[in-house]
């Protein structure tokens, strides 16, 4: 009881009274709340494209039917007569982008090309995904189309209509057989990512508490360094009392306000599982070990200062603003040697990463025990 009394007046301490942990604590639910919203918002229920069909063939009539029952991605097509007309149903919001199937689209599909130009709207989030699509189904629709010729090629006359009709059968059992050239990958719940190198920036509710609470912690940790803390760790080792109490009230003074962002995180993103539970409690123990060590090198009261700095370039460089899987080589070990890219590891599912974040946080603990017991003092 001693120690959580301690801790408690360490705590208002560093926060400056309870009126600021009160205003703390709210500002960190509230942007919580708002990340969760925007983070797990439904986006658009179809990815909507304004087509200007200059060729106007049956074969281009089957493009567009193609891309209307794409069932990797669901695509809605808004029919212009012309491209003016197209941008501007564009430039109104109705579309993300104008596809013009050109004119001569029929003999540059058969030549190898695809005769197709997408103009997407400007700031479009979806660019990449809806080019990926178009060129994915018009390289099937020319596969068709080498397929028939081959054929004819082979039997040295035109196929008839019943020969055609099996060989559309046939060619669509091999496209589903082999896999379309894109597939659509659907992310998970929290997460605004992508299967390749364009989804490596990407926002993560994770990685937002875990900015939050490194933040937090350090800024609180900061006060560990200043000439008040100092002086009251002294007066406890000039007492006799050691190290240990000292160090025990600001890591559980620490601990308890990165609980509660914690559990904050879950009121506004949902339950955890346990597993996910253990990761959060062993990165706010290692988080805030590692305050309390920076706080031991900081020789002001504003070394807070440097606190949003730490928090933001461990955070970029852990993963919670940058996907290291979709990077890969050094940026992804890199990211296994900050306390956010260990958290992160361990809620996908990496569980060994939680004992490595414990470890780390124990070893910060001791080094902080030795420059504090080392420290000079005044009886």
């Amino acid at each position: 009881m001693k120690l959580l009394t301690l801790a408690m007046t360490k705590l208002r301490a560093m926060a400056g009274g309870i009126t600021g942990i009160v205003i703390t604590f709210a500002l960190s639910l509230l942007m919580l709340i708002t990340a969760a919203y925007a983070l797990n918002a439904k986006g658009p229920g179809s990815l909507v494209i304004a087509v200007a069909d200059e060729n106007n063939t049956e074969l281009s009539a089957e493009f567009r039917e193609m891309l209307r029952n794409d069932e990797t991605a669901s695509i809605k097509l808004v029919d212009a007569e012309t491209v003016e007309k197209a941008n501007s149903i564009v430039r109104d919001g109705g579309a993300e982008g104008v596809l013009l199937i050109e004119e001569d689209f029929s003999d540059v599909l058969e030549k190898g090309g695809t005769g197709l130009s997408f103009f997407p709207a400007q700031g479009s989030s979806s660019a990449e995904a809806a080019e990926e699509i178009i060129i994915g189904n018009a390289i099937s629709l020319r596969s068709k189309l080498r397929a028939r010729s081959y054929a004819e090629q082979l039997l040295g006359r035109e196929l008839t209509e019943e020969e055609l009709a099996e060989l559309d059968v046939l060619s669509e059992k091999a496209i589903n057989k082999e896999g379309k050239a894109v597939e659509a990958v659907a992310v998970g719940k929290g997460a605004i990512a992508g299967s390749s190198v364009f989804g490596a920036f990407y926002a993560r509710f994770a990685g937002f508490t875990a900015f939050l609470i490194m933040l937090c912690l350090l800024m609180l940790g900061a006060f560990t360094g200043s000439s008040d803390a100092r002086a009251s760790s002294q007066r406890m080792l000039s007492l006799g009392k050691g190290v240990r109490p000292e160090l025990g009230a600001n890591l559980l003074a620490l601990g308890i306000f990165g609980a509660v962002l914690l559990a904050f995180s879950y009121i506004a993103g949902g339950l955890p599982k346990l597993p996910e539970l253990g990761a959060g409690l062993a990165y706010v123990f290692c988080t805030a070990s590692l305050s309390i060590l920076l706080g031991s090198f900081a020789g002001s009261e504003r070394a807070e200062i440097a606190s949003p700095f730490i928090a933001l370039i461990t955070s970029l460089a852990g993963g919670c603003f940058i996907n290291p899987e979709a990077l890969g080589g050094a940026l992804k070990t890199v990211s296994l040697f900050t306390p956010q890219g260990l958290f992160l590891s361990a809620v996908n599912g990496r569980l060994f990463n939680i004992p490595i974040l414990l470890i780390a946080g124990a070893v910060m603990l001791m080094l902080v025990a030795l420059r504090t017991g080392a420290r000079p003092f005044k009886k």
